[in-house]
């Protein structure tokens, strides 16, 4: 494809030279000239990029923004590809030249984004983290706050923020972005697979991996369902969820995961590419975890030469391959062939991210503990403090403690112990190396559980100038100071039809139906004493007769949704995007009753209401789909075997316990209002028990083997 638009190009080139020859070079045939020429290197260059003929991709990339370096695309390409290949120093100030160069709003945030996680791979994320921020804040205010691009920025953020180890912070991010995508394009298409991918892994570095697995699961199904079970995309799935088994000790479970992801990369990619690196690398990890070593070591050389020949020699992926085989190597006694390849490791990531990022302190774990075994233990100790300190450091700068840093500790008190250096000593050590931690423990994903999400200040402010707007009195703004503001957030605070509704989709989407459904009355009640959009009423109860078919009450769903489908096609204003939802949902009830025939028409009703509007994409794809499920006459999934009524008088019980927190007097005792909504405390031991046996089953073992 590339090869035909180069040529395509080139004829145009040589066409528009001939004119200008003809026409005695007119200046505007010379100018089309050149930006045929252009677009004809630009071309060649995404052709060799795309066969990894690095070198010779970037020459090309380089004159192109020499010969037109005021050109917002072409400085962006050469910056990323210069990142791509850790390049760093030289990419910056071509990634910085685009923020300037950005002609709107969109280049401008697209600019911020890349050069912010260049800075993030250089350990520079305080640097980083506001360039995200404010890319997504224009996005945001380009597209509105529900859009997909939306979820980009949200999903790069969050990515940062978990990488600086504040899980608590990037979770609700990750969270708002799969809302966004399942909103916007339905549940099972693959963008929500990325998220629920994103969303997996940082579950799995918190340790709760049971919830995991199921939303890695749901991910490759997604993949399958939509490219088919040998598509790169479902490569990676089928590898992160290869890599959960395996860190549950379900080895023999993940050993095929991983091979069938080896086989797809291969097939799909040429057995060369830097992924099927990475895949032979995923691989020889599992084969080395069953002691399997003669296996595993011919599969990490390949990988590492691959890398080697596709990045360079100095490239951060080549240190990866590096560790794993010098570890290989410890593990077989031959520790002379390793030693090396950690202090090249160690070498390249001090060049490429700088000497405080936690990569380097992991290379300098694995290199003292390499000493340790060869009794150098005068020369492992100064590498231990060092590394203790790298991480401590990661910790009073980012306000959380890094995951590797128990380990480490544990590490290093080995180490002074069989220096023979008694337990005082040790512990004025380690408080000296430690010396700069600060550890924090965030309260707000305590708060945001128990209250909800908290509403972002622009919101906030945009609803108080409505108010006072419609209610005749000054904008918030404007309040002198002897105006109190109580009054304003008082009544802004209180929940809404609108809120209520927006926290009840969320429920239903992770299957709290119950739940969902007071929280839909509730949003009910509050809109019949404010009439202020009869789409907002139609919508929640849409929403709620979703809810209640997923509680197992699916003909008072069904008879619900036949009443508002009434209503919606006797009002003119109903969006064609309500009239295909409900008819949409109507299609599931009659599904999960038998009529076939009637889930059949309903389904056909909806897609005839969506009509060929293109924002109308995502959800007119679910029906096409639930329209060949029924097709092909497949059953839906089983409901869960619960009591709705007793569902229904719990999840109300909370939201009454919820609502009377709210105004509890302080002198009175939170905690019965607490049980209703948490349910009752466990124990100590039950949690201390619960603590250990998730400890015993993560990965938090120590390099040498042994637990910390």
């Amino acid at each position: 494809y590339l090869e035909s638009r180069r040529e395509a190009t080139l004829a145009d080139a040589r066409r528009h030279a001939g004119q200008a020859k003809l026409a005695q070079a007119r200046a505007d045939s010379e100018k089309e000239l050149r930006n045929q020429s252009l677009q004809a290197l630009v071309l060649e260059a995404e052709l060799l990029e795309s066969k990894l003929q690095w070198d010779a991709a970037l020459k090309l990339r380089e004159q192109v923004a020499e010969l037109a370096p005021d050109w917002f695309e072409a400085r962006n390409r050469l910056g990323q590809l210069q990142h791509t290949l850790a390049r760093f120093q030289v990419a910056e100030p071509n990634l910085r030249a685009t923020v300037k160069l950005a002609a709107n709003a969109d280049e401008e945030a697209m600019a911020l984004s890349n050069l912010a996680q260049l800075l993030q791979d250089t350990n520079r994320a305080a640097e980083a983290e506001p360039m995200m921020r404010r890319a997504l804040a224009m996005a945001e205010q380009s597209f509105g706050a529900e859009h997909p691009d939306v979820a980009i920025d949200l999903n790069n953020l969050a990515s940062l923020i978990k990488e600086t180890n504040r899980a608590a912070e990037a979770e609700p991010l990750y969270r708002r972005a799969l809302a966004i995508d399942e909103q916007s394009y339905g549940a099972e298409h693959p963008s929500v697979a990325i998220d629920l991918n994103n969303l997996a892994l940082l579950l799995k570095a918190t340790n709760r991996l049971a919830a995991a697995e199921a939303l890695m699961r749901r991910a490759l199904a997604i993949d399958e369902q939509s490219y088919g079970a040998e598509h790169p995309e479902v490569a990676i799935k089928l590898n992160n969820l290869a890599q959960l088994l395996q860190a549950t000790f379900r080895l023999a479970e993940a050993e095929p995961l991983f091979r069938r992801a080896l086989a797809i990369d291969e097939q799909s990619y040429g057995a060369e590419h830097p992924k099927v690196a990475t895949r032979l690398n995923n691989l020889a990890q599992l084969l080395q975890s069953t002691n399997r070593l003669a296996e595993a070591e011919p599969l990490m050389r390949r990988a590492l030469t691959m890398d080697e020949q596709t990045f360079g020699p100095e490239h951060p992926k080549v240190a990866i391959k590096l560790n794993n085989l010098a570890t290989l190597l410890q593990d077989t006694k031959r520790l002379a062939e390793a030693e090396p390849l950690y202090r090249r490791a160690l070498a390249i990531d001090e060049q490429s991210h700088g000497a405080e990022h936690p990569d380097v302190g992991f290379d300098l774990n694995n290199l003292a503990q390499l000493l340790q075994d060869t009794k150098r233990l005068a020369d492992a100790e100064p590498l231990m403090r060092r590394c203790v300190a790298i991480f401590s450091r990661f910790a009073s700068k980012n306000g959380h403690e890094h995951t590797g840093m128990k380990t480490v500790l544990a590490n290093y008190r080995r180490v002074l112990e069989k220096m023979n250096v008694n337990e005082e000593e040790i512990a004025r050590r380690v408080v000296e190396a430690t010396a700069d931690t600060v550890p924090h423990q965030s309260i707000l994903p305590e708060v945001e559980r128990l209250l909800g999400p908290a509403t972002p200040v622009a919101e906030v402010f945009a609803e108080l100038d409505r108010q006072n707007k419609l209610q005749g009195k000054p904008a918030i703004y404007f309040l002198t100071s002897e105006q109190p503001m109580a009054p304003y957030l008082d009544a802004l605070l209180k929940p809404t039809a609108a809120s209520l509704n927006t926290i009840g989709f969320s429920a239903f989407k992770n299957s709290a139906n119950a739940d969902a459904i007071v929280l839909y009355d509730e949003a009910i009640a509050l809109h019949e004493n404010n009439p202020d959009s009869q789409q907002l009423d139609l919508m929640i109860r849409m929403n709620r007769a979703a809810a209640l078919r997923e509680l197992g009450e699916v003909e008072q769903a069904r008879d619900e949704l036949r009443s508002l489908l009434s209503d919606l096609d006797n009002s003119p204003s109903t969006k064609a995007a309500m009239k295909g939802r409900v008819r949409h949902h109507l299609a599931l009830c009659e599904w999960r009753l038998g009529d076939y025939e009637a889930a059949k028409r309903m389904s056909e009703e909806s897609l005839d209401a969506y009509g060929d509007d293109p924002d109308l994409a995502p959800v007119r794809l679910q029906s096409e789909q639930l329209l060949a499920d029924l097709n092909d006459n497949k059953s839906p999934t089983p409901l869960l075997n619960v009591d709705p009524q007793i569902e229904l008088e719990s999840a109300r019980a909370r939201y009454r316990a919820r609502a009377a927190l709210a105004s509890l007097p302080t002198k009175e005792s939170a905690l019965p209002l607490l049980d209703q909504i948490l349910g009752p405390a466990k124990s100590t031991k039950e949690v201390f028990d619960d603590l250990d046996r998730q400890y015993q089953g993560s990965t938090g073992w120590s390099t040498g083997g042994t637990a910390p």
